[in-house]
C-alpha cells in the first residue's frame, strides 16, 4: 500500500496526515499548537506590560501629588490659566511616550498605553478625587471646590488629548472613553 493511499474504517477516512483513524489532521494539530503558543506569548506580553506600568507608578504618583499641591493654590489664586499645573506630568509622559513610539511595535505599544492610562486614572482617583481613609484620619482632607474640580476635569481632558495625539501612534479617544 502506498503512503498516499487513503483507508476507510467505519466510514472514517485516514490519510498519511492523520495520527490515527478518525483523529485530527496534523495541520489542525499545528494550528492548535500555534494558537497555544500565541496565547502564552500574549500572556507574557501582558505580564511585562503590567510590570512596566507598575514601574512607572512612583513617577506618576509623584506627578499627581505635585498636582494636588498645586490644586491647593487654586483656592487662593484669582482667575488664571491653570494648564501649567499638569505640565510636569505631560513632560514625564512625553519622554515615556517617545520611548514607547521608538522602541515598541503597535501590538505592544497600544496595550501599554491603555494600561498606563488606566493606572493614571486610578492614581488620580486615589490621590486627588477620593483620598485614602487612612489619610483622612491623619490629616485634614478638604474636598475639592467647584473651581478645583473644573481644573481637574480640564487637566484630565488635556492628558486624554495627549494620550490620543502623536500621529496615530497613541490611542483613539473612543478607547479612552470606554475605560473611564
Amino acid at each position: 500500500v502506498s503512503s498516499s493511499a487513503t483507508f476507510t474504517r467505519s466510514g472514517m477516512s485516514c490519510s498519511p496526515f492523520t495520527r490515527q483513524w478518525g483523529a485530527t489532521p496534523w495541520i489542525s494539530l499545528r494550528a492548535r499548537t500555534w494558537s497555544a503558543q500565541q496565547k502564552r506569548l500574549k500572556e507574557a506580553r501582558n505580564t511585562l506590560i503590567l510590570e512596566m506600568v507598575e514601574n512607572m507608578r512612583p513617577d506618576i504618583e509623584k506627578s499627581i501629588k505635585d498636582i494636588k499641591q498645586d490644586l491647593r493654590l487654586v483656592r487662593s489664586k484669582k482667575e488664571e490659566d491653570y494648564t501649567d499645573i499638569v505640565a510636569p506630568m505631560i513632560e514625564y509622559f512625553d519622554g515615556v511616550f517617545q520611548k514607547f513610539v521608538n522602541n515598541c511595535y503597535e501590538p505592544v505599544r497600544k496595550p501599554l498605553l491603555r494600561q498606563t492610562w488606566k493606572k493614571t486614572l486610578k492614581l488620580f482617583e486615589e490621590i486627588i478625587i477620593l483620598p485614602d481613609i487612612n489619610m483622612v484620619a491623619h490629616e485634614e482632607v478638604q474636598e475639592l471646590n467647584s473651581k478645583q474640580s473644573q481644573v481637574v476635569e480640564n487637566m484630565l481632558d488635556n492628558l486624554k488629548m495627549y494620550f490620543t495625539e502623536n500621529s496615530g501612534k497613541c490611542l483613539k479617544s473612543k478607547t479612552l472613553d470606554r475605560m473611564q
